[in-house]
């Protein structure tokens, strides 16, 4: 059933609801150039530390936004907890893919963390809440 909410935050809210539109959080361990235009999923190397998974993000909030032509949703807390680290790894950041059947993946928008996270034992925890705009994936 289609949202009842107004212009593009029901956009964005029938987008999120949608079960075909799939967004994936992964973290990533290198360093990015945010000056490179434009970046793509090559760009980005994805963890391996054990207990790592990418997470399928499920549940938004709508949230308020000053302009009228964007839309704000905010998901629930994402968290990976490390397993018995055999090689430690510096994890940089997130980066948001929307998996389509048949297509590569696409790469929806990235957060560097202010300072990286070092895996280095047994569960270390990586919490993180992804914020998703009308802007970042086009819904006018």
């Amino acid at each position: 059933m289609p949202s009842t909410l107004p212009g593009e935050t029901g956009a964005l809210s029938d987008l999120l609801a949608d079960a075909s539109q799939v967004i994936v959080a992964k973290l990533f361990n290198n360093a990015i150039d945010e000056d490179k235009v434009p970046l793509g999923i090559v760009d980005f190397v994805e963890a391996t530390f054990p207990g790592y998974a990418p997470i399928t993000v499920g549940e938004y909030g709508m949230a308020e936004t000053p302009d009228p032509k964007e839309a704000e949703a905010v998901s629930g807390p994402i968290e990976w907890e490390s397993g018995v680290v055999v090689t430690p790894e510096l994890i940089q950041g997130i980066y948001i893919v929307a998996p389509k059947t048949g297509f590569p993946d696409a790469l929806v928008t990235f957060c560097k963390f202010p300072t990286p996270v070092a895996v280095t034992k047994e569960g270390v925890k990586i919490t993180y809440q992804v914020r998703v705009t009308s802007v970042d994936i086009g819904t006018d």
